[in-house]
């Protein structure tokens, strides 16, 4: 994969080198370039030139192609660079903007704006403006209803959701949508997909708050027994930290769970989001 990126990149310089040689510099087609260059640096977490490549391709889209669909998309990469580095209120003025320009150039309920939506609440959430998150992720949900869709976007959308909702300490309606995002995961993945250790670390949190330690057990153990990625490695630590005081709570290995919570402890506390964890 990195090979892959590798060739990508230089394929993409070597178009942007064309371009300028025939139409000058800062054409629609070499913002194209920076585009591409940008997505396969942030796949091999070179976040800081990621961020310098969409920033190339949304100037040259706004000079060129003022408040366009394009302009949009380039200015919705910058805002998910952003929050990647932890830059929130930066990446949320962002977000705003590309709604902004979505809603304009867009029919009203078109499904496109719900991935905007998505991302704003994501970034509302970090900055604990939750309600707003709240109507942000209801809003999406109510789009991809309407359209009567049930891809992995409705799933995320759910889980986040329910983790919000976990936040706010409404387990009861974060439980109905872990349980519901589980299910679409499982349906559109398999029993086996990585994809379950979020519904189900959510899940297992909030039976923690509210006393049910026993039956968070086996939902943890089955998402650390499922196969994860680099990128899963905070939903890993959360469900290690999890099952360790479970094990406390339920009294079935007191040690054995201290010694897992310390050892989760610093990679919770190395992710963005992590701080609520800790918590």
């Amino acid at each position: 994969l990195l090979g892959h990126d590798s060739e990508e990149i230089s394929s993409d310089h070597d178009a942007i080198a064309r371009w300028r040689e025939l139409y000058g510099s800062d054409s629609p087609d070499e913002a194209f370039g920076w585009q591409n260059i940008g997505a396969a640096l942030q796949r091999t977490g070179k976040r800081d030139e990621a961020l310098a490549a969409f920033r190339a391709a949304a100037r040259i889209r706004e000079v060129r192609l003022g408040n366009s669909a394009l302009t949009a998309s380039s200015l919705t990469a910058v805002a998910t660079v952003l929050n990647e580095q932890g830059k929130w209120s930066e990446a949320l003025a962002i977000y705003d903007r590309t709604l902004q320009i979505d809603r304009a150039v867009l029919p009203a309920g078109d499904i496109q704006l719900a991935p905007i939506l998505i991302n704003r609440a994501n970034t509302l959430k970090n900055l604990e403006r939750l309600d707003e998150a709240a109507q942000n992720y209801d809003d999406a949900l109510a789009l991809y209803e309407h359209a009567g869709a049930r891809g992995m976007n409705v799933a995320v959308t759910l889980y986040n959701r329910g983790d919000l909702a976990g936040q706010r300490g409404r387990c009861d309606d974060a439980l109905r949508d872990h349980e519901h995002a589980a299910a679409l995961f499982e349906e559109l993945r398999g029993p086996q997909t990585g994809l379950l250790i979020y519904p189900l670390v959510g899940e297992a949190g909030c039976l923690l708050r509210t006393g049910r330690a026993a039956a968070a057990i086996p939902r943890l153990q089955r998402a650390l027994a499922l196969p994860t990625r680099p990128g899963d490695a905070f939903q890993v630590a959360r469900a290690r930290a999890y099952l360790g005081r479970a094990l406390v709570d339920t009294g079935r290995d007191r040690a054995g769970g201290v010694a897992m919570v310390r050892a989760a402890r610093s990679a919770v506390a190395a992710d963005a989001e992590g701080a609520a964890v800790l918590r």
